[in-house]
């Protein structure tokens, strides 16, 4: 950035500043899905402060059963501690050792000791899982920042910001693996004992081998679990478009480098998943791995100036007819998967029944009522499911619009599919209405139109 002459070199609060504001946002969620569920009633001082030795005596007993809040708590406080050190890297002062590192302790701490006087059951064990979760956000993004030389005001495309969308795009894919290799590891019950590890070869009784190394094992049964396939297939394609993109960008887009960089991320995952107790460990997995760099590098070519060595004008192309198109088709796969096992409703009364009665309009109630790491892994998931909309929706709109327009049109789109999809779950069995899905479809499609325009904007 080139500065007049006579300019003072002051620092631009602007990033600082929404970053500071996504950071109070995110702490009132934890403090929301902290406190919002507890008991029937709340403790007195007496009936608290008794609560608390009795915590204090149990303290060298770690409960490591509880393996499952575990995982929660660790991917509840990870974005807290991306959100705090990308503050700091606004304001210049982000280092190793600054004090900010205790800033999540302090809020787990909070939340624990408040959890006397309302009936929840504090844990110290949840104290140093906050921790852990929290310092690994921080230094993944610490380790981002200085490995690619970020800035982090590129995050909200700011006309100021120096970053290359080559070093924007590193460090999200960098982000994104480190993220989807803990989730994969969760809950993190690690056994190198070589007994343990020949008995997942072997299937228990009614179930499945959580080693498996035939790749046509999912083809093997009558039902086939495609909306599990699906999901992992989603998983691991943002891995696969994202180094695409970051090829496409240094002038080398090719068929191989996408495709072999998921083969091998994924390849290191499966075998790490090996020594996790509960993990399946699956050979499949690398097959998907090599479909999502291809469609990856599809997706990016599509972009890319290949159509018009072939003579064909960027007018003539309709792009934004073309993202919406794309855009309607991959609703209505999302619609049909909300839809899924197709076991419908066999009385119109069960369904007015469940409309009066089983839609929950609290959010996040049956994510954190009953804490376990399907909740938390739903919540990333549900988002990831509508962030495609949000991005091709910011494609059509890329040239007319600026990004806070795309995003609020994204958000509002995301509102309604969202809300369309939650009502049309209500004819399918053991389907329920959650307001909280409404909010993270949303969430979803905002998201996928930010990000969007490091994709569509002009080249660096």
């Amino acid at each position: 950035m080139i500065r007049n002459a006579g300019q003072s070199p002051q620092l631009d609060h602007q990033p600082a500043t929404l970053f500071f504001a996504l950071t109070v946002v995110y702490v009132a969620f934890i403090l929301y899905a902290s406190f919002s569920f507890g008991g029937s009633r709340p403790f007195s001082l007496s009936e608290g402060f008794a609560q608390l030795s009795g915590v204090a005596d149990t303290f060298p007993r770690f409960r490591f059963h509880a393996l499952r809040d575990i995982s929660t708590n660790i991917l509840l406080y990870i974005p807290l501690g991306f959100l705090l050190a990308c503050w700091l890297a606004a304001l210049k002062s982000l280092r190793l050792t600054t004090p900010w590192l205790l800033f999540g302790s302090g809020i787990s701490i909070l939340v624990e000791f408040t959890q006397l006087f309302i009936n929840r059951y504090p844990d110290p064990v949840d104290v140093i899982t906050n921790t852990a979760g929290y310092v690994t956000g921080f230094s993944l993004t610490l380790w981002a920042i200085r490995k690619y030389r970020f800035e982090v005001s590129s995050v909200f495309g700011l006309e100021h910001a120096v970053s290359t969308k080559v070093q924007v795009l590193q460090v999200i894919r960098f982000l994104y693996a480190g993220i989807y290799l803990l989730v994969q590891l969760l809950p993190l019950d690690i056994s190198v004992s070589m007994t343990e590890g020949y008995a997942k070869l072997t299937a228990p009784l009614g179930g499945s081998p959580r080693i498996i190394v035939d790749p046509l094992y999912h083809f093997h049964s009558d039902a086939i679990a495609w909306h599990q396939i699906l999901l992992e297939f989603l998983g691991i394609l943002p891995l696969g478009v994202l180094s695409a993109s970051i090829y496409r960008l240094r002038g080398r887009l090719s068929w191989i480098g996408p495709p072999a960089f998921c083969l091998i991320f994924v390849f290191c995952v499966e075998t790490a998943k090996v020594f996790v107790i509960s993990a399946t460990t699956d050979v499949f997995h690398m097959v998907l791995a090599l479909v999502a760099g291809l469609i990856g590098s599809l997706i990016v070519t599509a972009n890319s100036d290949l159509p018009r060595r072939f003579g064909f004008q960027a007018e003539s192309l309709g792009a934004p007819r073309t993202a919406t198109l794309l855009c309607s088709v991959y609703a209505l796969c999302l619609l049909l998967y909300m839809l899924s096992p197709y076991e419908f409703e066999p009385d119109l009364r069960h369904i007015w029944s469940k409309m009066r009665h089983e839609i929950n309009w609290i959010p996040f109630y049956a994510h954190f009522s009953v804490r376990n790491i399907h909740s938390a892994v739903d919540i990333v998931r549900e988002v990831l499911l509508y962030a495609p909309i949000g991005v091709l929706i910011s494609f059509a709109g890329r040239h007319p619009w600026t990004r806070r327009r795309a995003v609020a049109i994204s958000l509002i789109i995301g509102l309604f599919l969202g809300v369309f999809n939650e009502l049309a779950q209500v004819v399918v069995v053991y389907r329920v209405v959650d307001i909280t899905d409404v909010l993270l479809a949303s969430l979803g499609c905002a998201a996928g139109a930010w990000v969007g325009f490091v994709f569509w904007e002009r080249r660096d």
